[in-house]
């Protein structure tokens, strides 16, 4: 088949009717707009990357937004809806999406807010849920993690690499440190591979027991609670509640968006596809008035 040379066109408009034009040249078909060289002592382009950020960074707010809906609030589809395509839409609804951008912007921006809290929030719960773990094997202390001492003894709270029962620590304290005498023993639990534990002397013992406490394996817990374990699991149940039910009432707040999904999905398109930033020329002494695109016809139309 023969390659036909395609007619080349120029639009020589006002600045503030070249989206309107572009946008009637791309629903057409009719024309591919491209670069060209102008005649710098004429015409110089102007700098469009700002508004092309700004464009794509719409684009961007709005599919974030489209896909918060769309985990919340699944659209109703058939299997084989994919393979229909998206249905065409009078030029009124076009125009009607894009004179309300400005209110669904925000919409999608505060959709986007509200979906970064929840997740800021989810992983702060498994945070929490994590410090809950690893307080359990000390539920049945009821003093703080950090204490150490009385005015007359010496408390020591942490755990051993294997499994000890009380009767076994205590015979392991005997045959190790026999001269450290009235060690008291509680095992809080045990496991295979843990055994945590307190232990308490007279106070003019506790550093021979600790170094041979040490000596066996013994160590501190690594982020001791200041209040009892199980106070302390209270307390962050307490806030796993709270970011629970503010996680809640933002998906509660999301959905309620719902009925503006397709409104979004098409100001999405829009932005997407929009061609108005590309190769627009202007006159510099009159660059507030003028502006010129360059295209070839397409061949067919």
């Amino acid at each position: 088949m023969a390659v036909m040379p395609m007619k080349r066109i120029s639009i020589y408009a006002l600045k503030n009717r070249r989206k309107q034009i572009l946008e009637l040249i791309q629903r057409r078909g009719v024309v591919e707009i491209d670069d060209r060289k102008a005649d710098e002592t004429v015409f110089a382009k102007m700098d469009t990357v700002p508004a092309k950020s700004r464009f794509e960074n719409n684009a961007a707010a709005l599919q974030s937004a489209l896909d918060a809906l769309d985990k919340l609030e699944p659209p109703e589809k058939s299997l084989f809806a994919s393979l229909n395509g998206r249905d065409a839409i009078p030029l009124s609804k076009y125009q009607e999406t894009a004179d309300g951008a400005g209110e669904l912007l925000k919409i999608a921006s505060r959709i986007n807010t509200l979906w970064k809290k929840c997740a800021d929030n989810r992983a702060e719960i498994l945070r929490l849920q994590t410090q809950i773990r690893a307080l359990e094997p000390w539920m049945k202390l009821d003093i703080s993690m950090r204490t150490i001492s009385t005015p007359t003894t010496s408390v020591f709270t942490g755990s051993f690499p294997v499994e000890y029962t009380e009767e076994t620590l205590r015979a392991k304290i005997a045959e190790g440190a026999p001269d450290v005498d009235g060690v008291v023993v509680e095992i809080l639990s045990a496991s295979p591979q843990q055994t945590c534990a307190f232990l308490m002397c007279h106070i003019s013992q506790g550093l021979k027991l600790e170094t041979y406490l040490r000596s066996i394996g013994f160590t501190y817990p690594a982020e001791p609670s200041k209040v009892p374990p199980a106070e302390r699991v209270d307390i962050l149940n307490g806030r796993i509640a709270a970011l629970q039910k503010e996680i809640n009432e933002n998906e509660a707040e999301i959905r309620t968006h719902k009925n503006r999904r397709e409104d979004h999905r098409l100001l999405y398109d829009a932005h997407r596809e929009i061609r108005c930033f590309g190769p627009l020329m202007a006159e510099p002494a009159r660059v507030s008035h003028y502006g010129i695109h360059s295209g070839r016809e397409r061949r067919g139309a």
